[in-house]
């Protein structure tokens, strides 16, 4: 109903508007042509490069424009609006795919079950092994991921670099490097321990429990632009120098009743400078103007120190196991036999080639032992990562589609322009014909107005283009925050094919003319 609504309003204006100027120019007026064709003093600048190749047929193209610029307005500004149309949907395409893209953010595992008795997981853990190629289990833990520091001695260039990058994008002393403790099961640490060269001798020690660190990770850094947007940057960097033996652990300090977190800073100028402190707000301050200082502190309110206690490092190891995924924070595996907390319950991990059929078979070997199982205890991961490959997939073939959706529109709008105002200038062309002009004449004489028509829609089209590109940046980037491009391919395809598509044109359209006899058509009066 809209698009015949639009159909049907575009039609009427479309007849009113030159109805209307017809309604108002005497008949003499027509006649003469006064108003569509307006001779100026002096002579046309014609450049001698073009007289070079066009010839005179140029001269008589490039007088014709001059003095008949209402004419060649229209088609100007119709192809200025297909490049605007096409490179603007180009970049709206371009955006809403990166944005999908930047969401795909896949486990280091295929599936999981949560909250099992731990005693169950150790009893079934060689029967439940069976149904997948790899399985890791952890003792569930109520332990918040603590904040992590370490001086900067023992800090690596790759980390010094990154926290430089991070306090000049934010312009503050927030920190927020936490640590996570996890407790895998020992026939896996075991296994983790061999698949690194580490011996297992020392590890199983409860009164002197070590850790592997995994001293790598991808952290992003939101770095601002000249623009005043941001991207994301992501950097991988290793935690600690190699030899490092220990790192210090705080929990996240809890604010006093009345006042809520603002988050941890350093008490000095920059990283490692003064102590770490927990700064917290009042809630009598909230809705209130509050002051700050340049560091991002706020001014006169409650701070906390963080209180340390050391975690010993027994070695480094560089990649993640199963279920580690951290989100940049340090990761610390201790066997579950060094585990002293109160937690019974465990949740394993698994890879698999064929998920479904590996958590049917877990299924039964936990039912055949008297453990309950629901809908949702197991978790398919790579379910998700095939509903996020769909909606890739779904992102594409629209965008893909709606490029050559408008691409053909603005195909099928310049031939019709083009040719349209070839047919308007029929008697021109056989008044031109009978002069004497011949057929190369005309080429060369249609050849200078595609360079006309293509640059003129060129030097308005492109700049509009950028524009509107820009602006769809802009509201794309509050879903992702990427980094502000030009569909640079896009563009190149616009300037190329505006020639080719106008040149074809004005090809299909001389052609025609070549067929008019110049006689009969200069007393046609129908146009």
């Amino acid at each position: 109903l809209a698009g015949a609504l639009i159909a049907l309003v575009t039609v009427l204006v479309s007849a009113w508007i030159p109805s209307g100027r017809a309604m108002r120019i005497s008949p003499m007026e027509a006649i003469r042509q006064s108003r569509d064709v307006k001779a100026k003093k002096g002579g046309v600048r014609y450049p001698k490069s073009a007289a070079r190749l066009f010839g005179a047929e140029g001269l008589l193209a490039k007088k014709y424009f001059t003095r008949s610029r209402s004419k060649y307005r229209a088609t100007i500004i119709s192809l200025a609006m297909s490049i605007v149309l096409f490179v603007a949907a180009s970049g709206f395409c371009m955006y809403i795919t990166r944005s999908v893209d930047s969401v795909d953010n896949r486990p280091s595992f295929d599936g999981m079950f949560a909250h099992l008795e731990y005693d169950d997981f150790v009893r079934l853990r060689p029967a439940l092994a069976e149904s997948c190629r790899e399985l890791v289990g952890y003792i569930d833990t109520e332990e918040e991921s603590p904040f992590a520091y370490f001086p900067r001695e023992d800090a690596s260039q790759e980390y010094s670099d990154f926290i430089a990058k991070k306090y000049e994008a934010y312009g503050e002393v927030r920190y927020e490097q936490h640590a996570r403790r996890v407790f895998m099961d020992d026939v896996s640490f075991r296994l983790l321990l061999a698949q690194n060269g580490i011996a297992d001798e020392g590890w199983f020690d409860s009164s002197e429990p070590k850790a592997l660190m995994v001293n790598s990770a991808s952290v992003p850094v939101y770095e601002s632009l000249p623009d005043g947007s941001h991207t994301r940057v992501n950097y991988v960097i290793s935690f600690l120098k190699p030899g490092v033996a220990s790192i210090r652990l705080s929990p996240v300090p809890e604010c006093p009743e009345g006042y809520g977190s603002n988050g941890v800073y350093w008490t000095g100028e920059g990283y490692g400078e003064g102590e770490l402190a927990a700064y917290c707000i009042s809630d009598a301050s909230i809705g209130t103007d509050l002051d700050f200082d340049e560091k991002g502190r706020p001014i006169g309110q409650l701070t906390i120190p963080l209180e340390f206690y050391s975690a010993e490092i027994g070695a480094f190891i560089d990649d993640y196991p199963i279920g580690g995924d951290n989100g940049g924070t340090i990761l610390l595996i201790y066997p579950a036999s060094v585990y002293t907390g109160s937690a019974s319950k465990a949740s394993f991990y698994f890879r698999s080639d064929n998920v479904q059929q590996s958590m049917d078979a877990m299924q039964k070997v936990l039912e055949a032992n008297g453990v309950a199982v629901n809908d949702r205890s197991f978790y398919d991961a790579t379910e998700d990562a095939r509903l996020m490959n769909n909606l890739v997939t779904i992102v594409k073939v629209f965008s893909y589609g709606f490029i050559a959706l408008i691409s053909l529109i603005s195909v099928a709008n310049v031939f019709n322009t083009v040719t349209t105002n070839v047919a308007l200038r029929r008697r021109d062309y056989a008044m031109l014909r009978s002069m004497g002009m011949t057929g190369r004449g005309i080429n060369r004489m249609g050849n200078y107005e595609c360079l006309i028509y293509g640059t003129r829609s060129l030097m308005i089209g492109l700049p509009v283009a950028v524009g509107v590109t820009y602006l769809i940046h802009r509201a794309a980037n509050g879903a992702a925050n990427m980094r502000f491009t030009l569909p640079w391919t896009a563009m190149a395809i616009a300037v190329v094919s505006v020639f080719v598509v106008v040149f074809i044109s004005m090809l299909y359209s001389t052609r025609k003319l070549k067929a008019d006899d110049p006689v009969e058509t200069l007393k046609d009066e129908n146009i």
